[in-house]
């Protein structure tokens, strides 16, 4: 229970730091529409990608999966992480214990 609500307050934080990035992308496309202030859209372009790199390491360091075959926790590669299908709750991997490929439980890495 403890770790769920750890994921939960991991998530929320992700969350929370993305939404000042998201305002200013939308007033950055508005105001390049209405007034062409280009530069505006260029400036959260700057921001976000070194946010979505910081972010998806954070992500990556503090998540582990559970595989539904063995139920063993497991961390994946950083890039089969990145790229596999998933849900809010769940991603598709490649268990490293029993090698079933299906969707794994996202879990708290209290191991980081």
């Amino acid at each position: 229970m403890e770790n769920k609500n750890k994921i939960k307050k991991m998530r929320l934080a992700m969350i929370l730091a993305g939404i000042p990035l998201s305002i200013l992308q939308c007033a950055g496309v508005i105001l390049w529409i209405t007034h062409g202030f280009w530069w505006l859209f260029v400036i959260w372009a700057c921001l976000a990608i070194p946010y979505g790199i910081i972010v998806s390491g954070y992500y990556y360091k503090h998540a582990a999966y559970i595989c539904p075959n063995c139920h063993t926790t497991f961390k994946p590669s950083f890039k089969e992480m990145f790229w596999a299908k998933h849900t809010p709750t769940l991603r598709k991997l490649t268990c490293k214990n029993c090698g079933h490929k299906g969707f794994c439980v996202e879990v708290y890495d209290e191991n980081n």
